[in-house]
């Protein structure tokens, strides 16, 4: 099997996006949570440097949207409002999910 450049590239762009996801599994796993922002930032940064899975980022900024919109939002993140909502999304817009962030020892 040969891989040609184009392939390379599309192998590489995914690569590079997993990679954003085993650090939040390692951070996780260490005792050090993510935050959703973090991730929702590095995926918006990430998809400036995409050509072949700009698809794959754009639906994991989706899914993120559908799921935690309403506590980006709380955080003043501007969103595409055209993103479906899931049942989850306006749940996380309540003021206890920030405040719990902070009183978590």
């Amino acid at each position: 099997m040969c891989l040609g450049a184009r392939d390379l590239a599309g192998l590489n762009e995914l690569v590079s996006i997993l990679t954003l996801f085993g650090e939040a599994t390692t951070l996780t796993q260490a005792q050090n949570s993510p935050s959703i922002l973090s991730i929702y930032f590095d995926l918006i940064n990430e998809q400036d440097n995409l050509i072949y899975t700009s698809t794959l980022c754009k639906t994991l900024l989706s899914l993120l949207i559908g799921r935690f919109g309403g506590l980006l939002k709380e955080l003043g993140v501007d969103l595409d409002e055209s993103v479906k909502k899931n049942k989850t999304y306006d749940l996380y817009r309540d003021s206890i999910f920030l405040m719990a962030s902070f009183l978590d020892g």
